[in-house]
């Protein structure tokens, strides 16, 4: 089936589709077409009306329009190059699921859902796509709900009502970003609504009610008060002062408002305003209503406490006035009976050592336990045990003289569950000052502890292990060092990364990968130390600090026993899994590192140790962090090196061992650093390989091969030497690779046996199945290939007759090995003797003496290469060797 993409016209065809489908023309979903610089090339009429504007203003425009303010879900403003048509551009790779808001001009806010991907995965140059669905109702509902939780979350300890009111208006203009706040109370007689509590932009509120103040119209918190209704206005006409010419007119001036009439103590409006026109939709007044709801009991609720507290006061102060009448006294005695029996706030009365004198069913009924049960009883009995010096010290300060103390604790009950109280404390005493009893309120705020002891702990741990997460580890990281340093102690930093979690993720998907990190974590933290904290730093790493160290030495015992824990097979879901961990330490002594720089040091560490291979521990050292600045230097520069033509190829020759003509040439490339000379391969290839660079520098060298056997079958018509260029891993399973290799051989009008491609054993052992179907490929073009360092790797076989390269590279560690190497004339001979066996072509590295010459023509070696014939010369000098044979 021929894709749109793939067809001739490319980005053309599907603008045209745009433009003439009806499915694309009626769908709620907006489509945009852009070219890879970010141009807008077509787009369908739902796209046009979700931003606001007419198709002629899309077209040829930017897709980061300076009258879009683009933002993430938390307000911050996106830069151009995170936007997803931008990323997309940039890495090729389909975005989805990214949620940002939109500011269209003189229009709300708008949620968009926007998923991009390329036309053509295979070349980008044939634009972008993003589809964009508006997810406004279904963010503003999810805005309206958190707000709901935040606002439940303080009504119940507000101890008045303008209190309540006023972090009512706080919460909606700090979480929920509204520009201006206010609420008023119904005026008395004829005065005018005045605001009894406000939050936001008081400059405008100043201006707001002098504007208002001449024209004697009711204002719309008025009517809003009158009628009893919602009132919105979503298209605000600002009063004097506020500018409305700038750029962005929202930003200076208020566009939408809302009175929202609720009962207070007496009737009540709260007045909200907006910077955005249409700010106040359905499911945002819905919202503020139901939150008004919320308000209205909780403000029953003070109301309530304040009466009873009142009525109590009333009561003492009654019974002092009249303790010497015995009728007064037994009618006090009925009154306060009465107060306490239908409060419906826990009341107790105790006497001076805080045994019981009296309670309510209220609080019999909050600790589980009986009036006959309590009456006497001392009420520190029943508190619990970490709460006794809370209580005891509340005691000692009404002691001291405090008129009345709050505080919170919890009790025991019968059953063996925890409620938590707050409790608000007085002392009662006689006309002489003498006392009598202590007075206790207190209400259960059990759920609500709970309820924040839930978010405390989401927000410092980790959803997935239960760890902690790098907030927690940071604050316990700063705290240990305090500790280490009063103590003359040192601390470690221990950083894990699992070895290859990519694979179990692609093999068997992130389900089972999520099931992994959790038993890793689980092993880690068998093994930890009491007072140590392990905590999950995101993706497959793993933090783990060691507090109170006394030498390097123990360090390395605990990451001994750490990494000895994950030898074992996981059990994951009846899958038998070995998952092994390499680690980055860095001790923290006396040192004045801050503990980024630390965790930065752990990071250093850890490449090293990656770089030494799987399941290995390295502890970082000041050579480390030079290497790691001079590889991120490096690796920056080489970024730039292909740009500024200091990246060349050069060729060495391959000789035919007999005859001594050119039969090739292998491609090395070479990097000519304008201060740093000459960079070897070495030290820069590695770097490009941990990088999407070595896929460029592929492409660059078989791109300049290619020209090189153009040039010179031009010139040198009679001789038609191949060239081998190496293939790295990356770009070796890369799927561009084959067309990238068709292409390259059509451009220079090349025959494919003249092309060479160099793996490396370490490359053809990566995926079989992916390897074996890639080289199937490439001999069915007739490119040919070779193994390459042949005896360094694992060297099986029967993989070979699997693979059948067309050449067989010997490690130039064979032809000239060190002293201590007594077998590698044996290992040569047999490598030889198999390759001759199977008709696979053999080629020696590093021939530089006629003694290893005739050793290896005397083994029935073919071809070979070498500073004997010639080092790797650029261009040029290839070309002359062309035509002048090696006599040695």
């Amino acid at each position: 089936m021929t894709r749109l993409s793939d067809s001739p016209g490319g980005t053309h065809d599907l603008g045209a589709v745009l433009s003439q489908s009806d499915f694309l023309t009626t769908t709620d979903l907006g489509i945009i077409l852009y070219a890879r610089d970010g141009t807008i090339t077509n787009c369908n009429d739902t796209a046009c009306h979700i931003l606001g504007v007419s198709r002629e203003d899309l077209v040829g425009g930017s897709g980061f329009d300076p009258r879009w303010r683009i933002v993430h879900r938390d307000g911050t403003a996106f830069s151009p190059r995170d936007l997803p048509g931008a990323e997309t551009s940039h890495t090729g790779k389909s975005v989805s699921g990214v949620v940002l808001g939109v500011d269209l001009p003189s229009l709300s806010r708008r949620w968009l859902e926007v998923h991009s991907s390329a036309i053509s995965p295979r070349d980008l140059s044939r634009g972008i796509v993003s589809v964009y669905r508006d997810v406004t109702e279904e963010v503003r509902r999810e805005q309206m709900s958190n707000l709901l939780t935040s606002v439940t979350s303080f009504m119940a300890l507000s101890l008045s009502e303008v209190e309540l009111l006023q972090r009512l208006c706080d919460t909606l203009v700090q979480q929920a970003g509204f520009a201006l706040a206010w609420i008023a109370l119904e005026p008395r007689e004829k005065h005018p609504v005045v605001p009894l509590v406000f939050s936001g932009a008081a400059e405008l509120l100043d201006a707001l009610l002098v504007s208002a103040a001449p024209r004697g119209d009711d204002s719309v918190a008025e009517r809003a008060l009158r009628s009893g209704r919602t009132l919105i206005d979503n298209d605000l006409v600002g009063p004097p002062g506020q500018d409305s010419s700038s750029p962005h007119p929202d930003e200076e001036c208020l566009r939408s408002q809302v009175a929202v009439p609720f009962r207070g103590e007496r009737p009540a409006v709260l007045c909200l305003y907006d910077r955005h026109a249409g700010a106040f939709d359905e499911v945002t007044v819905q919202g503020l209503e139901e939150i008004l709801r919320y308000v209205e009991l909780a403000i029953a609720h003070v109301a309530s406490m304040r009466e009873r507290e009142e009525a109590l006061h009333v009561a003492l102060a009654s019974a002092q006035a009249q303790r010497e009448s015995e009728a007064a006294r037994a009618d006090i005695a009925r009154r306060f009976q009465v107060v306490l029996e239908n409060s419906l706030s826990p009341s107790i009365f105790t006497d001076a050592d805080d045994h019981v004198i009296a309670v309510n069913d209220a609080f019999c009924t909050l600790i589980g336990r009986s009036r006959d049960e309590l009456t006497g009883a001392s009420l520190l009995s029943y508190v619990h045990p970490d709460d006794l010096d809370v209580v005891t010290d509340a005691h000692r300060q009404l002691e001291a003289g405090a008129e009345r103390v709050r505080y919170t604790k919890r009790y025991v009950r019968t059953d063996g569950s925890i409620v938590s109280v707050e409790v608000s404390k007085t002392r009662a005493l006689d006309d002489s000052g003498a006392f009598l009893y202590y007075v206790r309120s207190e209400q259960d705020v059990t759920q609500e502890r709970a309820l924040s002891s839930q978010l405390s702990h989401q927000a410092l741990h980790d959803p997935l292990t239960g760890l902690a997460n790098r907030a927690l580890f940071e604050d316990r990281l700063a705290r240990a060092h305090e500790r280490s340093q009063r103590q003359g102690l040192m601390d470690a930093v221990l950083l894990f990364d699992l070895d290859d979690f990519k694979g179990v993720n692609d093999v068997h998907g992130h389900y089972v990968g999520d099931d992994v990190l959790s038993a890793v974590a689980r092993r880690l933290l068998a093994q930890a130390r009491p007072h140590d904290t392990l905590s999950r730093f995101g993706g497959d790493e793993f933090l783990y600090l060691a507090e109170g160290l006394t030498s390097s030495q123990e360090a390395h015992q605990l990451v001994e026993r750490l990494t000895a824990s994950l030898e074992a097979p996981l059990d994951i879901n009846g899958l038998r899994m070995h998952q092994r961990a390499s680690v980055g330490v860095a001790i923290w002594d006396s040192s004045n590192v801050t503990m980024a720089e630390l965790i930065q040091q752990a990071d250093v560490a850890l490449y090293e140790a990656k770089s030494l291979g799987r399941a290995r521990a390295a502890f970082f050292t000041p050579t480390m962090h030079h290497d790691a600045v001079t590889r991120y230097t490096l690796t920056q520069e080489l970024a730039l090196a292909l740009e500024n033509r200091e990246i060349t190829m050069y060729f060495q020759p391959i000789v035919n061992l007999a005859t001594l003509d050119v039969e090739g040439f292998e491609a090395l490339m070479r990097w000519h650093h304008p201060t740093r000379g000459l960079v070897p391969p070495s030290l820069f290839i590695p770097l490009a390989e941990s990088s999407d660079l070595i896929i460029e520098l592929g492409e660059f060298a078989l791109e300049q091969s290619a020209a090189a056997l153009a040039s010179w079958a031009r010139h040198h018509p009679d001789v038609a030497p191949y060239v081998a260029v190496n293939c790295s891993a990356s770009q070796f399973h890369h799927p561009s690779l084959l067309d990238l290799v068709r292409r390259t051989l059509a451009d220079h009008s090349l025959h494919a046996s003249r092309l060479v491609l160099e793996v490396t054993e370490s490359v053809t052992l990566a995926d079989a199945v992916d390897t074996l179907a890639v080289m199937n490929e490439l001999h069915a073009m007739g490119v040919r290939l070779a193994l390459d360092d042949f005896g360094t790797g694992f060297s099986s076989l029967s993989y070979l007759s699997r693979l059948q390269p067309d050449y067989l590279k010997i490690d130039q560690s064979f032809v000239n090995p060190p002293r201590d190497h007594t077998n590698a004339d044996a290992l040569v001979e047999i490598i030889i003797a198999l390759a001759n066996k199977v008709d696979i072509f053999t080629v020696a590295e590093g021939i530089e003496t006629h003694e290893h010459l005739e050793k290896l023509r005397a083994l029935g070696c073919r071809f070979g290469q070498g500073y004997l014939f010639s080092p790797a010369v650029p261009f040029a000098e290839a070309g002359e060797i062309l035509t002048h044979p090696f006599v040695v």
